[in-house]
C-alpha cells in the first residue's frame, strides 16, 4: 500500500469512527460477553477438578503414612532385645543416696 492510500484510508477512519465505532461495540459485545462467560465456567469446573485432585492425593498420602508408620512400628517391635528369661523388668534408673 502507498503512503498516500494509507494516509486516505486513516482519514477515512477517523472521519467514520463516530459512526462505526458504536455499530462495531454493538456487535462485539454478545460476542465478549459469551467467550468471558465461558472461560469463567472453565475456570470454576478446572478449580473443582483441582480440589477434587487435590483431596484424592491427601487421602492417598495419609494411607501411605499410616500404612508407613504401622510398618516401622512392626520392624521396631521384631528388633527390641527381649529380657532374659526370669529378669525382672527394671523401673528406670536408680536412684542413690549417700549418707549424710
Amino acid at each position: 500500500m502507498r503512503t498516500w492510500q494509507a494516509v486516505a484510508l486513516g482519514a477515512v477512519a477517523v472521519a467514520t469512527a463516530p459512526i462505526t465505532a458504536p455499530v462495531v461495540l454493538a456487535i462485539a459485545r454478545p460476542f465478549v460477553k459469551a467467550v468471558t462467560k465461558q472461560l469463567l465456567v472453565g475456570y470454576e469446573r478446572a478449580r473443582v477438578r483441582l480440589l477434587s485432585w487435590t483431596e484424592e492425593l491427601e487421602d492417598v498420602i495419609a494411607e501411605a503414612r499410616a500404612e508407613a508408620e504401622e510398618e516401622l512400628a512392626s520392624q521396631r517391635a521384631a528388633q527390641a532385645p527381649s529380657p532374659p528369661e526370669g529378669a525382672q523388668p527394671k523401673s528406670g534408673p536408680q536412684r542413690v543416696e549417700k549418707p549424710s
